[in-house]
């Protein structure tokens, strides 16, 4: 008689975080929430006209382009983790949530007036 659990083998099944691991990933959330709130209205400011949308989602896009930005740094760079404000990394989100803001526009349909 076997008496294992159903599903696949132990090595196979996705291992559960620590409780350090889970506060550190609360703690990239509320960054990037923060840093939306910064970046995704510098976003919005270096694209000439009005955007039609709300405060709400500049902050999600750009919370997306600060992490896309911070990953793309890391990828370029091979540095995670630096003393203070990394500017580059800051720069390169508002570049990536620029671009989320024009391709937002793009799917819905709102023209950016002047």
């Amino acid at each position: 008689m076997v008496s294992e659990r159903a599903g696949p083998p132990a090595r196979c099944r996705p291992q559960l975080g620590t409780k350090e691991e889970a506060h550190t990933m609360i703690g990239t959330v509320l960054a990037a929430l923060v840093a939306g709130a910064i970046v995704g209205p510098l976003a919005r400011l270096v694209l000439p006209g009005k955007q039609h949308m709300g405060v709400l989602l500049t902050v999600v896009l750009g919370a997306i382009g600060s992490l896309i930005g911070a990953f793309i740094y890391y990828k370029a760079t091979g540095v995670s983790d630096t003393k203070g404000i990394d500017w580059i990394s800051g720069l390169i989100g508002v570049v990536v949530a620029a671009a989320l803001i024009v391709g937002y526009g793009m799917i819905t349909g709102n023209r950016q007036t002047r």
